[in-house]
């Protein structure tokens, strides 16, 4: 099995992010899945919590089931994005049978969740981290409803995942690694609990294999091919700079052998 790079740091900062988006992900899904949805479809909690989530993204602007609960205001700031919720929903045009109001400069001034419904294609694996916690916050902690477990512990995970995103050279210190491995490990046990003590202690055991283990090539693509966050995309270049690397090295190992063959 080839191992990754020899750079201390650089080493620190992948072993730390493969963390992140493999096991951390792993228990971030499955919670979801055994505690929020709890044997429902992923797309039927989407449309059920469509009223909420649309308001995380379009604050500001109306809908047509406002009229029941009003959740639109003009000094409302949302924690979805255009791109998350299109990930979540299909939008179609809107129509004359829609409840749409378009005010004096074409833009939508009361919208039509009619024309909106959640995709039957995803699961619970197209969220990373940012998305789960948006939806979350939209869902329960916004609405003063209770999850199991503890939404700090999510708030952790994602810290560390923008913390990872934003570094600039790709690499991070060993203090770093350290404290931020420990909170990591804390946070991602204390989700493991809330799903149940069995999964937990299989959590543990994984965590402490992957700790113990040398970080390698596989393990890291594995993590690109089945990880929907764009923070992944610095495993794709930490894998391509060891391959131009290893190249590099065979070429000057070829290079010394033909001069000292010729020089023989």
């Amino acid at each position: 099995m080839e191992a990754f790079t020899s750079d201390k740091e650089c080493l620190y900062y992948m072993k730390l992010l493969t963390f992140t988006l493999g096991i951390g992900m792993d228990v971030l899904h499955n919670y979801f899945e055994q505690k929020i949805l709890n044997a429902t479809e992923f797309y039927v909690f989407l449309e059920t919590h469509k009223h909420y989530l649309f308001h995380e993204c379009y604050p500001r602007v109306q809908c047509c089931c406002c009229s029941n609960n009003f959740l639109a205001s003009s000094s409302k700031f949302g924690c979805l994005n255009k791109s998350q919720f299109q990930l979540l929903f299909d939008i179609a045009s809107p129509n004359e049978n829609d409840h749409c109001q378009i005010g004096r400069h074409n833009e939508i001034t009361k919208d039509c969740l009619c024309r909106i419904d959640a995709k039957r294609s995803n699961g619970v694996d197209c969220m990373d981290i940012t998305l789960m916690c948006a939806i979350i916050k939209s869902c329960f902690v916004n609405n003063n409803r209770s999850i199991h477990g503890n939404p700090r512990d999510f708030e952790t995970i994602k810290n560390t995942r923008n913390f990872l995103a934003h570094v600039s050279d790709i690499r991070i210190s060993e203090s770093d690694f350290n404290s931020k491995w420990d909170e990591m490990e804390q946070a991602i046990l204390a989700i493991a609990g809330a799903v149940g003590n069995y999964f937990a202690k299989a959590t543990k055991r994984k965590i402490n294999e992957f700790n113990s283990n040398e970080l390698s090539m596989e393990k890291i693509k594995e993590i690109i091919e089945s990880n929907a966050d764009d923070v992944k995309k610095n495993l794709r270049d930490l894998i391509e700079t060891q391959r131009e690397n290893t190249l590099l090295v065979k070429h000057v190992k070829d290079e010394i052998i033909e001069q000292l063959t010729k020089h023989k």
